[in-house]
């Protein structure tokens, strides 16, 4: 085989392994799109849980203090 056409296999292969890379990443963009955006669905989520908690903590405590608040003045009377 000539020099020459041997760098002709060699660019050609090496097209051929840069055109899989690309069609490669373009398969795996939308599954890396799709990731990143359940990433901010999954801290929205955890965010909003979060507020519910201690929201739920809040209200427990309200509703605490007001059966004692009952308690004691039913004990008054």
């Amino acid at each position: 085989m000539s020099r020459t056409r041997r760098n002709e296999f060699r660019g050609s292969k090496y097209w051929v392994l840069a055109n899989s890379r690309i069609m490669y990443d373009f398969k795996f963009d939308p599954i890396k799109a799709y990731l990143e955006s359940t990433q901010g669905m999954i801290f929205n989520k955890k965010r909003n849980l979060t507020k519910n908690i201690t929201l739920g903590i809040k209200n427990t405590r309200i509703i605490l203090k007001c059966q004692t608040h009952l308690i004691f003045t039913k004990w008054k009377l």
